[in-house]
């Protein structure tokens, strides 16, 4: 399966971002990067495998860019038929952003400034 041909950047178009508490995002400076290591590859894993990959990219993030905001987010389909958690980043640059998601096999980031971009890995 190509990602050109897959229903995969549909559902990245539809997905829903929510904040467990909204002055959490309202505090991060723009831009902000929205990072997960869930499903790798756009494959589904086991939950247990996708908590595990999510605590390394927290590791990841706060040992490697120690200045960067980081803040835990939920990303989810229109249907709520898939969730993952996510990380929302700011201090990075879109080039250090897109590094973080292609080590941790994703196809993409979202990056909001003004409007709110999916941009490929």
């Amino acid at each position: 399966m190509t990602v050109e041909n897959s229903d995969v950047w549909k559902a990245f178009g539809r997905a829903r971002l929510c904040w467990k508490d909204k002055n959490d995002v309202l505090k991060l400076a723009r831009p902000i990067h929205i990072i997960t290591a869930y499903n790798p590859h756009g494959r589904r894993h086991l939950k247990l495998y996708n908590w595990l990959a999510h605590y390394l990219l927290r590791l990841y993030l706060f040992s490697r860019f120690p200045r960067a905001k980081v803040v835990e987010m939920i990303g989810h389909s229109e249907c709520e038929s898939w969730q993952e958690v996510s990380c929302a980043v700011s201090g990075l640059t879109l080039v250090q952003a897109l590094g973080i998601a292609k080590l941790f096999c994703q196809l993409a980031i979202f990056a909001i400034n003004e409007t709110v971009e999916v941009i490929p890995a």
